[in-house]
């Protein structure tokens, strides 16, 4: 109605979210191609940078997606972060709306203001299967992003993920393989040797704990006199015994051990700075990981804003449409009062009409008059 009454298709709001966006972010595709016959932007971005085609891939809504790219749509048009929809698919975990994204020219390794591509992002999330479709479509997982991180660097240590990248030709050196706390003890060496005897490890108990912040149990290992000659021979029933009984930390501290007993590496976060033997507690690995938690936290905040800002224009809408509806309701039945009463008058030929041909063709003005109301009000 709004449309046919010349409604503009292009208006936004104070987020300038124009009407597309909406249908598109909702994924009511039926109302996006009325709202395009009409004239709707395709292109057209909102306060941050978003498209329709955006939106409806942030949620999945894959045929919405069809329409927007039939109509011509930019796939790789950018937000003001520089992250394209194929971004937004790969963030929101959206495997299908992916492929299709990509089948019809999306950019695996478009770079965003930080430097991440679709590619890094699907590594970071450690999703396997949009891993895989973007490896099938030229993903390049070794482009690094602002802070020197690769896709292998963002997977860690899961077999399962660099399993993939391996089908695809990525040599991925075990070695130098960066693990899940970003570095290994005298990373600076290019061969780690595979020696089993703590008494090469030069670090602290002290030290260790605090490297993989742990160090409010420091009190348990020195009560045992613990040292890191010892630590490498405990079994999880001695870490109990010891006053270590929380799932993570104790998790955490045994897979030290068995990777220290099983390859030799002494597996945590430490900053060996110089060739002195200073162990300066600078830990860039944790510095990392508490970056990329703290991106993926700005970026679920960010989309949680969005989501409020969607909530309370919709509940707007709403409260805007009960209202008409209310108002109209309470006039149409006023109006139908008035006709039947009218109606029963001249039945009952209240008004005096004595010709008969007259009061028929009254009451067929007023039976018109009915129906065409009703046929008005049924279009709305």
């Amino acid at each position: 109605m709004l449309l046919k009454n010349k409604a503009n298709s292009n208006a936004t709001n104070g987020t300038k979210w124009t009407p597309l966006m909406y249908a598109a972010y909702l994924g009511h595709t039926s109302i996006c191609e009325l709202l395009i016959k009409k004239g709707a932007g395709l292109n057209n971005q909102n306060q941050k940078g978003q498209t329709a085609l955006m939106l409806a891939a942030t949620c999945g809504h894959d045929q919405t997606v069809k329409l927007l790219i039939k109509e011509n749509a930019e796939v790789n048009k950018q937000d003001c972060n520089g992250q394209s929809a194929l971004h937004y698919a790969v963030s929101s975990s959206q495997s299908s709306t992916t492929e299709y994204l990509l089948s019809h020219g999306a950019n695996p390794n478009m770079v965003d203001l930080y430097g991440m591509t679709p590619t890094l992002e699907a590594c970071s999330n450690g999703h396997e299967k949009i891993l895989t479709i973007l490896m099938k479509n030229k993903g390049n997982p070794l482009i690094t992003n602002k802070k020197g991180e690769s896709g292998i660097t963002l997977i860690g240590d899961s077999p399962s993920l660099l399993s993939i990248l391996k089908q695809y030709g990525i040599t991925v050196n075990d070695k130098k393989k960066v693990s899940v706390t970003n570095i290994i003890v005298n990373s600076r060496q290019t061969e780690i040797e595979q020696s089993k005897q703590p008494q090469n490890i030069t670090i602290t108990i002290s030290e260790m704990l605090k490297a993989i912040k742990l160090e409010k149990y420091l009190p348990n290992f020195e009560r045992n006199k613990i040292d890191m000659v010892n630590f490498f021979k405990l079994t999880d029933e001695e870490l109990d015994e010891m006053g270590i009984k929380a799932f993570g930390p104790k998790k955490k501290l045994l897979n030290i051990i068995q990777k220290y007993q099983q390859t030799g590496i002494f597996d945590i976060i430490q900053d060996t700075t110089d060739s002195f033997g200073n162990h300066n507690q600078t830990n860039e690995g944790l510095a990392s990981i508490n970056a990329q938690m703290t991106n993926k936290l700005h970026e679920c905040q960010r989309k949680l804003q969005m989501n409020e800002e969607e909530i309370r224009e919709q509940k707007r809408i709403i409260q805007d449409q009960q209202i008409i509806i209310s108002r109209l309701s309470a006039s149409n039945e006023k109006f139908v009062e008035k006709l039947k009463l009218l109606n029963y008058d001249v039945s009952s030929n209240f008004l005096g009409l004595t010709d008969v041909n007259q009061k028929t063709k009254l009451q067929e003005r007023i039976l018109d008059c009915l129906k065409g109301y009703y046929v008005e009000n049924s279009q709305i």
